[in-house]
């Protein structure tokens, strides 16, 4: 037996395509592509157009076949380039395609291993053709085998010495190759998906991969394919290809399609592990679940969005029933207004102090709001539209001639009556309360006259502001606050 030599091998074709090989024109219909070439054809009309301005740069390797054809060897891309511009009705290669006819000394097999060798760098392969490339290899190496060369040490070690391919890059390719079903091995080989997805895909049972190359044949590419949801995929292939029961005991139906959850969904694919779709946390965002996980979906979306309305009419019917509150608040404030401003004698354009201190209420308003004329698209956001900042409240009192507990509905006196001593009003009561609670003080603040102050008896002691009043100011004199200090808002005639 003849050892394989290596070294050989490479000198004789180191400079295959150079031209220096005598070059003949061979009409393009003699030209046969070989059986097994695998080579991506991807690119061809760029090719073509490359051929078309500058011409072929390289000639095709061929063959004379018995029947005086010739087998193309080296250069199908090419081969196939020129086909597309004499369909497109070029002219340029009428008098034929520059070819060189390969030596016939060598076995068939020798041929074709220096040519894989020679052109090893002529293209930029993808992991398809390196698959393709390494299958050819091997299968010369047998074939050499059989013609008496000796091929010392292991196959796959030959193979990956001679391809420039690891032995465990080969063993993924063979992997791929053997165990990738051929509609999705055709996508691969097409590049829409690398290697590395492709290796995980062949791990899946060959009914989850029919059900992907189904669903890239629907959409017309296989693009969708990733690498992390492949390998998804096939981590829990178990759990997708369970034989499951549904709820009502009849077996799941929807187990294969659960592969293209995590492929299609690449958002989305972590969160299934390939369990019952009925009882997955994840059924609401879930862009794939069988019938009945669809069903439940939509009926909780039906409940959610009737919930959602119940609300929302609760909300209205709250808001509604706020707003009359307010509006009755306001016409009673309004009815107590009415006779001092009439009495002040204020016109309807006269403006009052409002609810904030760039506010203002004309007098022709607050009679509207006595009557309960309200406009029925103003929001109202309190029940009472006198001013909140106690300047604007003393203006207001000043400009009605009434007291701010009458304002403020703690007196239902307009105006409070004047008082010379400790004792000489009636109302005025001296010593201490009967209980606790606030009560309106007449107190000394040595400042010539007494002054009025709402204190708290509390305990034995008069406070104020929190403190004991005895540091701030001499109690001379009390009277309890009006029992009806809040205002009541006007009976609307629904009301009892």
């Amino acid at each position: 037996m003849a050892e394989f030599n290596l070294a050989a091998l490479m000198k004789d074709v180191s400079v295959p395509d150079t031209g220096k090989d005598q070059i003949r024109y061979i009409a393009y219909r003699y030209l046969i592509p070989a059986e097994n070439n695998g080579y991506s054809m991807d690119g061809l009309e760029e090719l073509a157009r490359s051929i078309e301005i500058i011409g072929l740069q390289q000639p095709l390797r061929v063959q004379r076949r018995a029947d005086d054809t010739y087998t193309i060897l080296s250069g199908h891309r090419r081969h196939a380039a020129i086909g597309l511009l004499i369909d497109q009705g070029s002219k340029q290669f009428d008098e034929g395609v520059p070819c060189v006819v390969d030596s016939a000394s060598a076995s068939a097999a020798m041929q074709e291993l220096r040519l894989l060798l020679g052109n090893a760098d002529n293209r930029k392969m993808t992991s398809a053709d390196e698959a393709q490339q390494a299958e050819r290899i091997s299968d010369c190496i047998r074939r050499l085998e059989d013609e008496g060369f000796e091929f010392p040490g292991r196959h796959r070690d030959w193979v990956s010495k001679l391809s420039g391919l690891s032995r465990t890059k080969l063993a993924r390719l063979s992997a791929i190759r053997n165990n990738l079903i051929p509609e999705l091995y055709g996508w691969y080989q097409k590049n829409h998906f690398g290697e590395t997805a492709a290796y995980e895909l062949q791990k899946l049972p060959k009914e989850g991969q029919q059900v992907i190359a189904e669903s890239c044949k629907r959409s017309g590419d296989a693009y969708f394919i990733k690498t992390d949801g492949a390998a998804h995929a096939a981590e829990y292939a178990e759990q997708y290809m369970k034989h499951l029961e549904c709820e009502d005991g009849s077996e799941c139906v929807h187990r294969a399609q659960r592969f293209l959850q995590p492929l299609r969904e690449p958002m989305t694919w972590a969160q299934c592990k390939g369990g019952c779709c009925l009882k997955c946390s994840n059924l609401e965002r879930c862009a794939y679940p069988c019938s009945k996980g669809r069903a439940r979906k939509k009926a909780a979306k039906e409940q959610e969005t009737e919930a959602r309305e119940k609300e929302a009419a609760k909300r209205e019917r709250d808001q509604e029933k706020q707003q009359k509150e307010y509006r009755s608040m306001m016409q009673a404030e309004a009815q107590r207004l009415i006779p001092l401003i009439d009495k002040a004698e204020l016109d309807d354009k006269t403006d009052l102090p409002g609810r904030f201190s760039y506010t203002k209420n004309k007098v022709s308003e607050i009679r509207k709001y006595a009557k309960g004329d309200f406009k029925p698209d103003d929001h109202y956001y309190s029940g009472s539209f006198l001013p909140s900042y106690i300047e604007d409240l003393t203006k207001l009192a000043d400009q009605l001639d009434c007291s701010l507990d009458y304002l403020t509905g703690r007196s239902e006196a307009p105006k409070a009556e004047s008082v010379s001593g400790t004792d000489t009003d009636p109302e005025w009561k001296t010593g201490d309360p009967p209980r606790n609670g606030r009560y309106f003080c007449l107190v000394d603040l040595n400042l010539n006259q007494p002054a009025e102050q709402r204190c708290e008896w509390e305990d034995g002691k008069w406070m104020a502001y929190g403190r004991p009043v005895d540091d701030l100011f001499k109690v001379l004199a009390w009277w309890p606050l009006p029992a009806n200090n809040r205002l009541k808002r006007i009976p609307e005639e629904s009301d009892e």
